[in-house]
This record gives structure tokens, C-alpha cells and sequence, in this order.
């Protein structure tokens, strides 16, 4: 699974043959979770994931949300994905 940031000690990653809706997956300490492109909302968590990295999460999100869907459309056609700077 290629991270393409680490951002306050969580990875963000995208899966190549992963299923709709868009969206990334998030690995901290204590959870992994997926985040939805389109809203932004958190639609799985195993573990614990506090208020505060979600907020965090969802800001860096919003700021990078164009970086993010193009490593999504690039992930689904199989090629390389991009880094996106925390």
C-alpha cells in the first residue's frame, strides 16, 4: 500500500485495486481508518482515533483535496503515486 504522506505520525496511503467510493486510508498509532474524498468523512476505524487527529486529518485534507483525488484516479489506473508534502 503506497503512503504518500506522514503527517502527524499517521501514514495516508491508497490501495491500486481498491473499490469505490474514493477514498484514503489512514494508519496512526492506535487505529487505522478510511477517510472519504468526497466529504472528508471518517467511514471505518479499527483502534482508537481521537477527536484531535481527526480534526488534524480532516484540515491537511482539505488543503491537499486535489493532491488526493488525483493519487486516487492515479492509484485506479495503476500508476505511480505522487507524495504530498504534511
Amino acid at each position: 500500500m503506497p503512503t504518500v504522506a506522514i503527517l502527524f505520525g499517521m501514514s495516508v496511503m491508497f490501495f491500486y485495486n481498491d473499490h469505490e467510493p474514493p477514498h484514503m486510508h489512514v494508519e496512526g498509532p492506535d487505529f487505522s481508518a478510511k477517510m472519504d474524498l468526497a466529504d472528508l468523512s471518517i467511514s471505518e476505524v479499527q483502534g482508537t482515533m481521537r477527536s484531535g487527529e481527526i480534526r488534524r486529518l480532516r484540515a491537511w485534507a482539505r488543503r491537499h483535496q486535489s493532491e488526493l483525488w488525483d493519487n486516487w484516479l492515479r492509484a485506479r489506473a495503476k500508476k505511480p503515486l505522487r507524495k504530498i508534502e504534511a
